[in-house]
């Protein structure tokens, strides 16, 4: 449901993501991050050698990780921050 949910028109983009669910053993929640934070538009931005220096679910990880440097979402310091200001 959350696939038909975030991407509604586009098949292929739909089974990518599936596709890297199962490779990668991914939670419902990890592919909710994954698809908000576009890592299939990123895609092989990044130049790395994480594949032939490391096994296979860490050079997935890794390769992931620096697709997209800026993406600190998973850090959850919006919540942290916002309530901060909230309070005071």
């Amino acid at each position: 449901m959350l696939l038909l949910d975030k991407i509604p028109k586009d098949l292929s983009k739909r089974i990518w993501y599936i596709q890297q669910a199962l490779e990668n053993g991914w939670s419902r929640s990890m592919l909710e991050m994954w698809i908000e934070s576009n890592l299939y538009g990123r895609g092989g931005k990044a130049i790395t050698n994480f594949k032939q220096t490391l096994p296979s679910p860490q050079s997935d990880i890794a390769e992931q990780t620096v697709k997209d440097p800026y993406n600190f979402g998973f850090l959850a310091l919006e919540k942290k921050l916002r309530s901060s200001h909230s309070s005071k």
